[in-house]
């Protein structure tokens, strides 16, 4: 599938194991990002995906970026190929599906990204007073909107599918994976149950190939901490992942005394 299997974060520790560094995408939690596309032939996060370059890629000294390029096997005269691009200092991954047509006719196609994960607790979180882990949407007309497991289980969708604004999220304690499809395009959100205790948050997006040419479509992918500057500078709403509940009164304030305090 060309998927983000696993994620370990360097400048944060695992607050069980705090020798080792936390993991955010991990099969034990079936934390992904997956992509694909949609359309007879075409290959989704299923199909295997090949890689032809060194099998360890490093972000070499000087260098700020980092691409893996995959490739996979479509329709006669059809190349598709999945780009992951890193960044160094950045919890942003860029991810690029892309398509080229060598036929005669044109190749009307979707490209989707979703996150998946179950609804298990993060590492480290209290039994006594849980925090919220689950799906959320954003978007202009109906602003943050949280998506629990077990709404998404029973198809309650409180949010406006089609849109050309916002993203789509997986929400745990001081952590945040996020796709962030760009402004203005037309998308499609969709929240579903894919398997046994294992849920999905995702976005559709047109991909339109021209007889004889090529499309791509590219869709950054944040996954990291719940920094709220950084998050209101990466997104609109996305801040509002860092979610104080009914103690918004009290404890946004608060954070913020301790902001400057920590900042003298």
């Amino acid at each position: 599938g060309g998927d983000i299997v696993r994620l370990q974060l360097l400048k944060h520790k695992d607050p069980v194991e705090t020798a080792r560094d936390f993991v955010l995408f991990t099969p034990e939690f079936n934390y992904a990002a997956q992509s694909g596309l949609i359309g007879a032939g075409l290959p989704n996060h299923r199909t295997a995906f090949t890689y032809e370059g060194e099998k360890a890629i490093k972000l070499a000294d000087g260098q700020d970026a980092v691409a893996v390029t995959l490739t996979a096997p479509g329709p006669d005269g059809v190349k598709v190929t999945k780009t992951l691009t890193f960044r160094r200092g950045s919890y942003l991954i860029d991810v690029t599906q892309q398509v080229a047509n060598a036929t005669q006719s044109p190749l009307a196609a979707h490209a989707y990204f979703q996150l998946t994960r179950d609804s298990k607790a993060p590492p480290g979180d209290s039994f006594m007073l849980q925090t919220y882990t689950g799906a959320a949407l954003y978007n202009e007309k109906d602003k943050y909107v949280k998506l629990p497991f077990s709404d998404i289980e029973k198809g309650k969708v409180p949010y406006t599918k089609e849109t050309d604004n916002g993203w789509a999220a997986m929400v745990q304690h001081y952590f945040v994976s996020a796709l962030l499809p760009p402004p203005g395009t037309p998308r499609e959100f969709y929240t579903r149950k894919i398997g046994d205790n294992v849920y999905s948050a995702g976005v559709i997006l047109p991909l339109n190939v021209p007889a004889g040419g090529e499309s791509k479509v590219t869709v950054p992918v944040y996954a990291g901490p719940q920094e709220q500057d950084n998050l209101k500078e990466i997104a609109p709403g996305l801040d509002l992942v860092v979610d104080y509940g009914w103690l918004t009164v009290i404890a946004a304030p608060l954070f913020w005394v301790l902001k400057l305090l920590h900042s003298w």
